[in-house]
């Protein structure tokens, strides 16, 4: 794959609202990047309206997408959106109240399925791509409406955290539906949450299927492997090659079974002390502020391959990266 599409958001701020701190980006953008000349371009931008955000400000950036058929399909915190590649023009639009906090979208099994991370839970579109079918909870003793009120509009809510379960990523494995939750380090199954793929000790994302296998990373720097016959963890700081701050590590790509291309967003100073125990074995002795970027490992020779950093885009975040098709 010699093209690369990621998702994200550019530049942004700390604001304090009702005592709680949010990191708001000042615009979603998706990036491509050409593996071999390196050549890198923001291809699409994005702000959301504002009956999508809080009125003390919001969020503008693409969380985790994939592809939907011919088109991309993405997410805002608040949005759906189908993006077609050949112009990057905006196709369609799907927004509801109780989006909060949305981090991943997929179609599975031709279903629209919204990672609702803000309610803890798995909201299922209809077949019209729109109205909504399901809300589910991702938590075991939990229903979604014990907690949250239907007649609100989360979009213009300023945070609902903490979150339980975080869910943050949808994928199917063997005929179920999963969300990968990131404060359990496991993976739960959609209807029925007390079944689960425990992943790691430690906060996860992604959760993509690949050649028999998933793959997940951890937000501190791990990268796990997991099938039926294995259940591999990498630390990439050990095969990085130098003690320094990794950064936030979230978005896998494999490439085969033993290569992947994984993505880091610069750590800002106030995660250090917000987040320090999930990030400690990632920020090492240094605590030089390493930029946004993404690095191709060789997980069987444990070595990296190929940094591509994204300082002059004033990339941010990377949420996913997904392959551009040839």
């Amino acid at each position: 794959m010699q093209k690369l599409l990621l998702t994200g958001g550019v530049g942004g701020r700390y604001k304090k609202f009702n005592d709680v701190n949010r990191y708001l980006y000042e615009e979603a953008v998706l990036v491509t990047l050409d593996t071999l000349t390196g050549e890198r371009e923001i291809v699409f931008r994005y702000r959301s309206p504002d009956d999508a955000i809080p009125a003390a400000g919001g969020s503008h950036v693409f969380k985790a997408g994939s592809w939907d058929g011919d088109l991309l399909l993405l997410c805002t915190e608040t949005e759906v959106l189908w993006v077609d590649p050949d112009g990057w023009n905006l196709v369609k639009r799907v927004s509801h109240g109780c989006f909060n906090d949305v981090h991943h979208v997929i179609r599975i099994d031709g279903k629209v399925r919204v990672l609702n991370t803000g309610m803890d839970a798995m909201v299922t579109l209809a077949d019209d791509d729109e109205t909504i079918e399901s809300i589910e909870s991702v938590l075991v003793d939990e229903q979604v409406w014990d907690r949250f009120d239907p007649e609100i509009d989360y979009r213009l809510q300023w945070t609902t955290k903490p979150h339980k379960a975080h869910p943050n990523f949808g994928f199917s494995w063997k005929g179920r539906v999963y969300a990968s939750c990131c404060t359990h380090g496991t993976a739960r199954a959609i209807g029925v949450p007390e079944s689960g793929i425990p992943v790691i000790d430690g906060k996860i994302h992604d959760g993509l299927p690949h050649n028999g296998s998933l793959w997940f990373t951890q937000v501190d720097g791990h990268v796990i492997r997991i099938g039926d016959d294995h259940h591999t963890t990498w630390n990439l700081a050990e095969l990085s090659g130098d003690a320094e701050n990794l950064g936030w590590c979230r978005g896998v790509l494999p490439v085969n079974d033993h290569q992947a291309w994984v993505a880091f967003s610069a750590v800002r100073r106030s995660d250090w002390t917000e987040n320090l125990r999930m990030l400690r074995a990632a920020m090492l002795p240094s605590k030089r502020i390493r930029p946004t970027r993404i690095e191709l490992y060789d997980l069987q020779e444990r070595t990296r391959l190929k940094t591509y950093d994204f300082r002059d885009l004033r990339l941010s975040a990377v949420f996913n990266i997904l392959p551009m098709p040839a």
